[in-house]
């Protein structure tokens, strides 16, 4: 990964896990809500990361993202910025935030993060399912 990260156009290719109809949903509560992205990946000197991130999610339909970048652990920002829910596919970030923090924590299942379980973690097959919680409170 810290080989990747000095590529600007390894993470312009990314492909994007939700579907287009998720990142549309995503960015209407954007409009209602702060929807923060959080991530680990690195500032280099040869490319804008925030620039080449923000042109990715607006890519995918987020018109106005919000991307905040750490190499720390993420629940210090969650906890910072007063997030109350947390989503992320890695177990490791999802067991600190759901440790450190009150946010609600929610991980899409992948094949990656089988293994992990955590009572404080829930679990989701579809970014959906996060969309129903919202429209629930």
């Amino acid at each position: 990964m810290e080989a990747a990260s000095y590529d600007a156009d390894f993470w312009r290719a990314l492909a994007p896990l939700p579907s287009p109809e998720q990142w549309r949903t995503l960015d209407r509560i954007g409009r209602e809500h702060e929807v923060l992205f959080i991530t680990h990946r690195w500032v280099r000197d040869t490319y804008d990361i925030n620039q080449v991130t923000c042109d990715w999610l607006r890519r995918h339909g987020v018109s106005d993202p919000l991307v905040h970048f750490t190499q720390d652990k993420k629940s210090a920002l969650v906890q910072k910025l007063n997030i109350d829910l947390f989503v992320d596919d890695r177990h490791e970030n999802c067991e600190d935030v759901a440790t450190q923090t009150a946010a609600m924590v929610f991980m899409p299942h992948r094949p990656y993060n089988q293994a992990f379980n955590h009572p404080k973690v829930q679990r989701i097959r579809e970014l959906d399912e996060v969309f129903v919680y919202l429209g629930n409170r």
